[in-house]
């Protein structure tokens, strides 16, 4: 695990225990663990704070909350629930209103024009009527494209998704 503290300060984080990991198609992408400050981890244990970017198996989380106690003499810090950094771009305000039938192409480079993330496009979507598509969060427009086009997303790279029509496979 890595953490990156908002100073762009960078280091590796030992001394912890992963409680939950979620990743679910168009849902929830999250990290939940308890790190323990102890002689291996003291450089990087107060890295651990808001906003924080932890690097775990590839993927990057944003530490939003964090609840910090003492169990005996150690200093814990557990992390409930960092999120991928691409739900970051719910702070990204798209202005530009799109009118008329949109495909899915249009939709998403209106969407990420105002992010830093890039997606590609992989099966056929019919185009989809909208009025007054934009003057949103970014992350708002994404799932509401979602829902319109019936698409679902994965992670392909740092700062780049792949919207698919299925993830996966159904099971009964």
């Amino acid at each position: 695990m890595i953490v990156t503290a908002l100073s762009g300060q960078e280091d590796y984080l030992t001394d912890y225990n992963i409680i939950e990991r979620k990743k679910a198609v168009n849902g929830d992408y999250y990290l939940s663990f308890i790190v323990y400050q102890t002689e291996r981890n003291k450089h990087s244990f107060p890295l651990v704070a808001e906003d924080s970017i932890i690097e775990f198996e590839g993927y990057k989380y944003r530490i939003k909350k964090i609840r910090e106690y003492m169990q005996g003499n150690t200093h814990v810090k557990e992390i409930k629930q960092c999120a991928h950094v691409f739900f970051d771009i719910i702070e990204d305000y798209q202005y530009n209103v799109l009118h008329g039938t949109i495909n899915i192409a249009q939709a998403v480079n209106h969407i990420f024009s105002v992010t830093g993330w890039t997606c590609i496009i992989q099966g056929a979507f019919n185009s989809v009527r909208f009025e007054n598509f934009g003057d949103s969060y970014a992350l708002d427009l994404f799932k509401t494209l979602l829902n319109r086009y019936g698409a679902e997303f994965e992670f392909t790279g740092e700062t780049q998704i792949t919207l698919k029509n299925q993830i996966g496979t159904i099971r009964d």
